[in-house]
């Protein structure tokens, strides 16, 4: 779910994913961002380089208005997220699978409002039903998830919301990045991946509207962006044609100079109701 700080994002982060269309639906295939912990710093210098979490949790307070009873973060991340819109409700479930990222996900949600639970949300029983459910980049993870956002609505409560957040990842600036050099850095001749919406995968069970909204990644140098190729590219540095990384540094360079690379990242906010 929700990888390594975000999610922790997946995220998070969409740009990676590969998206395939099966029937109407789609599926993305991602790495797990908590094996790049494992790896490299590349998703860290991401995550501080960017104020996308900010914006999410703007956006959804917004989306939210008054204050509300309960809230169910599927796929909570290390917490951080959660804790930023936790002011708008009573209670707060957070659910949560990956090891690193629980634990960090207790430290800031410590007090008794939260229900904390290790495990995917398919695993999950929940007895209740809730005002908002949010879901910042964990659809993706969720396995048959077009069957389980029919579970989605049966645990919403009447007059609830489902916020799903994803990348729009066909204006995003930052994946006009990747597929620039996509084909040179994986050395490959396959066509771009198809962009699909999940917006007509949850018009199956809700009425949804769209709203858009951007975040910022500002990268300090063109070094610093060569240095998260790992995370950009979704393979290791060291797999990468040293020849064809120096030709693109040089381009960069010619480009940018010293200045930072800046992005603008494209967000897509769907809310759903019954």
């Amino acid at each position: 779910m929700k990888n390594l700080i975000s999610y922790i994002f997946l995220f998070s982060f969409c740009f990676l994913s590969s998206l395939y269309s099966i029937n109407t639906e789609c599926k993305r295939v991602t790495s797990d961002p908590v094996v790049y912990l494992s790896k490299s710093k590349s998703f860290e210098k991401f995550l501080s380089w960017t104020n996308e979490k900010q914006r999410i949790a703007q956006e959804v307070l917004k989306i939210v208005g008054n204050k509300k009873e309960s809230l169910l973060d599927i796929g909570a991340g290390d917490g951080t997220i959660t804790k930023m819109v936790s002011d708008k409700f009573n209670y707060v479930t957070a659910i949560e699978p990956a090891n690193l990222l629980f634990e960090d996900l207790k430290k800031k949600c410590d007090s008794s409002k939260y229900t904390l639970i290790k495990s995917n949300f398919e695993s999950t029983e929940l007895n209740q039903k809730f005002d908002v459910i949010l879901m910042s980049y964990s659809l993706q993870f969720i396995k048959n998830y077009s069957q389980e956002i029919f579970r989605l609505k049966d645990i919403l409560k009447d007059s609830g919301l489902l916020i799903v957040v994803e990348l729009d990842q066909e204006n995003c600036e930052l994946w006009g990045f990747h597929r620039k050099y996509r084909k040179e850095i994986l050395e490959t001749d396959l066509p771009d991946p198809v962009v699909l919406e999940y917006g007509d995968l949850l018009k199956k069970a809700f009425k949804v509207e769209k709203k858009l909204f951007n975040a910022t990644l500002s990268v300090p140098s063109v070094n610093d962006m060569m240095s998260i190729f790992d995370f950009i590219y979704d393979t290791e540095i060291s797999k990468m044609n040293p020849k064809t990384l120096e030709r693109i540094r040089s381009e960069l360079l010619a480009e940018h100079g010293n200045n930072p690379l800046v992005f603008t990242i494209k967000q897509v906010m769907y809310v759903c109701t019954k």
